[in-house]
């Protein structure tokens, strides 16, 4: 039961990360007017990177290759994310991130629990 409930975690955090960062990409204008106002360094350039990171962790965490890898880089943008946008804009942006750090670090303490890609791959012992 405790693989499965990991495997649905797993899904769903690499869903929201595939989302959220999908939508830095699509909507750059947009996401470059708050990294600026967040001070981040080079705005238009960290709006792709953090954008893509988001995309291919979130993609690894979903598919369950390299897991706990792609977590833990998810966990750290998250920890970005709140010393950022939380603290300049608070609200949404104080309570999602951790929240999301926090599931990260679930996977990466745990593992991806059941269904993974990685398990097709080079099955557990």
């Amino acid at each position: 039961m405790r693989r499965v409930v990991l495997a649905l975690l797993r899904v769903a955090v690499g869903l929201a990360f595939c989302l959220t960062g999908s939508a830095k990409v699509l909507e750059h204008e947009r996401e470059v007017a708050d990294f600026t106002r967040w001070g981040l360094p080079s705005p238009d350039t960290a709006v792709y990177l953090v954008g893509g990171l988001e995309v291919v962790c979130g993609v690894l965490v979903l598919l369950g290759l390299a897991t706990r890898f792609g977590a833990a880089l998810l966990c750290l943008d998250m920890l970005g994310a709140v010393a950022t946008a939380g603290r300049i804009d608070g609200g949404f942006h104080i309570v999602a991130p951790p929240v999301l750090a926090l599931l990260s670090l679930v996977l990466v303490a745990r593992g991806g629990g059941r269904w993974q890609l990685l398990d097709r791959i080079d099955p557990p012992r």
